[in-house]
């Protein structure tokens, strides 16, 4: 039998702010992705202002138990969108990982992400009218479809 190591005593205080950080993470998310999933013609309109009072009252919370307001560090690493391919390969074997590498996995991954990443920005330009911040996000949408098409072409040769 292992000896486990032993589990990491909080004090109140951290765990309050443990709590306050979750609680901002999750508010922050809600209400983004129920104003993303607006955007595209779903979402819960009738929900944001309680989605905004959810997000209101945990930020409070959280500078209440950190003494200061989430910093934009805080909220970027809350919000911030990711390929997903190191959360992958911090999972995986080398061999694993070297396996998805040859059949073009990371590559579509790649892809796929430059599509949603092109994708945000034209929304994001459309609503604030923003033209030539619109066309850099067509040129990313547009480079990640033919990104998309070569890894998909590379994985058929492969096979």
């Amino acid at each position: 039998m292992t000896d486990l190591p032993e589990p990491k005593k909080q004090s109140p205080k951290e765990v309050r702010q443990e709590l306050a950080r979750d609680q901002l993470d999750y508010a922050l998310r809600e209400l983004t992705a129920n104003l993303l999933r607006i955007v595209r013609g779903a979402g819960m309109p009738h929900r944001i202002g309680v989605d905004l009072g959810a997000l209101r009252q945990a930020v409070h919370e959280y500078k209440r138990a950190h003494g200061d307001w989430p910093s934009p560090k805080v909220l970027v690493e809350i919000l911030r969108f990711e390929s997903g391919i190191a959360e992958l390969q911090g999972r995986r074997s080398q061999a694993e990982i070297d396996a998805m590498e040859e059949r073009g996995l990371f590559d579509r991954m790649d892809a796929e992400y430059e599509i949603c990443r092109g994708a945000l920005q034209i929304v994001a330009s459309d609503l604030l009218g923003q033209r030539i911040q619109k066309i850099a996000g067509q040129k990313e949408l547009y480079e990640g479809i033919r990104n998309l098409q070569a890894a998909r072409e590379r994985r058929r040769e492969h096979s």
